[in-house]
């Protein structure tokens, strides 16, 4: 299928003109089959097959009004993020505000292939609906961010560790998955704690 390679992409965002950028990523991989790309024309939310990078700065915002740094002026006005089927980053730093659901969360991936090093090690810090989010999260290989291919049953699962505070709760999760961000294939134990369900 039609593929791109890229030493360097940079997007700015035209929703929010004084953002430094909506995307910056360096050794972009990215695969796409045509149909969905004429699906996303006429309303569908948009499906690529693969997005690797090496190196990815992405500025991810929804105001209160809605619009979202994403979103393209003239074209469908669908709020939705792009799916993946294969969404993997070796290193990364995401910013994400919702300014709807009272989020920020800032998303620090350092990743590593071979030897002692390989896996992840992600830091996610910020706010979800205004209550403190910190987690510490660590991967025994090189895990896909996200999937949602149907080859994702065929994916071979990886060591997964969740530690740290949602809220006034402490969370620990130890076990495997198939992606970081996707809970289909997920399989361990999780232990939590708070001063009651609710919270």
């Amino acid at each position: 299928g039609p593929m791109l390679s890229l030493q360097r992409l940079s997007v700015p965002s035209a929703q929010f003109p004084g953002l430094e950028h909506l995307v910056d990523a360096t050794d972009v991989r990215l695969h796409w089959r045509w149909w969905d790309l004429w699906r996303a024309a006429f309303g569908a939310p948009l499906h690529l097959q693969s997005l690797q990078v090496a190196a990815l700065d992405a500025q991810l915002i929804r105001d209160v009004d809605g619009r979202t740094s994403w979103q393209q002026p003239g074209g469908p006005q669908d709020s939705r993020l792009p799916r993946f089927g294969l969404l993997a980053i070796e290193q990364g730093h995401i910013r994400w505000t919702d300014a709807t659901l009272a989020t920020h969360i800032d998303l620090i991936v350092q990743g590593a292939e071979g030897g002692k090093g390989s896996g992840y090690a992600v830091k996610a810090r910020g706010l979800v609906r205004s209550l403190p989010l910190d987690l510490d999260i660590v991967a025994g290989g090189m895990l896909a961010l996200l999937r949602d291919d149907a080859d994702a049953a065929a994916a071979a699962p990886m060591p997964l560790r969740i530690d740290g505070k949602a809220g006034r709760s402490t969370l620990h999760f130890d076990g495997t998955a198939t992606a970081l961000l996707d809970a289909r294939r997920l399989s361990g134990a999780f232990k939590f704690a708070g001063p009651s369900l609710a919270a």
